[in-house]
């Protein structure tokens, strides 16, 4: 694989230069889109990984958004970011597959450029395994993750 891409989708402009600014030195390619339907546009040429959507924006929620680009990209992973979620919405989209994560607002920046790295990781051991991502890949992906990478979480078990 060539090119790592992130896709972030705001309508607010200072969210989405916040992201850029979290996010600026990070290994993948991003690109940003202000609306669902630029973030389409975007999808017609652009294949990318992931793509993290705010829930709540004008014409389309972000997880339509997330299960139309998935409709023609299954192995893109989805990220709900959002302060004012759409439960439903989002445990639908995460029962159907389509949403691998939420992230609520305001973020804490450590902690969102981890899930964006797990849902790349998850996405690479896909491909790798000739298989499309799944909740239950990003499950498993994470269970392993967590249980491996802390001692403190071996001594509860």
């Amino acid at each position: 694989m060539d090119n790592f891409k992130l896709l972030c989708v705001d309508d607010e402009v200072n969210i989405l230069s916040s992201l850029q600014r979290l996010l600026r030195s990070e290994f993948y390619e991003l690109d940003i889109a202000f609306s669902g339907d630029e973030a389409l546009a975007l999808c017609e040429s652009a294949i990318y990984q992931v793509v993290v959507s705010d829930q709540r924006m004008p014409n389309m929620q972000g997880s339509q958004l997330i299960s139309q680009i998935k409709q023609r990209s299954p192995n893109t992973i989805g990220i709900i970011l959002s302060g004012y979620a759409d439960r439903k919405a989002i445990i639908h989209g995460i029962q159907r597959g389509d949403i691998f994560q939420f992230v609520d607002k305001p973020w804490l920046g450590d902690e969102l450029k981890q899930t964006i790295n797990d849902a790349f990781a998850v996405y690479l051991n896909c491909l790798q395994q000739g298989t499309v991502p799944t909740n239950q890949h990003a499950q498993a992906y994470m269970r392993d993750q967590f249980t491996s990478g802390r001692p403190e979480v071996k001594e509860w078990r």
